[in-house]
């Protein structure tokens, strides 16, 4: 009898120890996802140039949030409205759908 509690405890401690971990790694990627993000580090985590930057701040597409009046983005934010654009269609250099409508002289 006293082995089994010896054992069941050395499993709780175990589970305990899993929980804590697992918390601990949520509790950093939260930590993170709140991170604020200048204009600088906006361009560079979307890599994006600057003038793309501005057009979809113009465009509505970033939402800022002024602190002490800077534009600063959650990282959270930035990676939603990413995934919400989707992929665009690429299309191949010498593709014949779009090198009809490119003409060269």
């Amino acid at each position: 009898m006293r082995e089994e509690i010896i054992i069941i405890n050395q499993k709780l401690d175990t589970i305990i120890l899993i929980v804590k971990s697992i918390e601990k790694k949520a509790l950093n990627e939260d930590k993170e996802l709140k991170q604020w993000l200048s204009k600088e580090e906006v361009i560079s985590h979307l890599r994006i140039s600057p003038s793309t930057y501005y057009d979809w701040k113009k465009r509505g597409y970033l939402k800022p949030s002024s602190i002490l009046g800077e534009d600063r983005y959650l990282v959270a934010d930035l990676n939603a409205f990413v995934a919400s654009m989707g992929n665009r269609e690429r299309t191949e250099f010498n593709d014949k759908k779009g090198a009809s409508n490119r003409s060269c002289k």
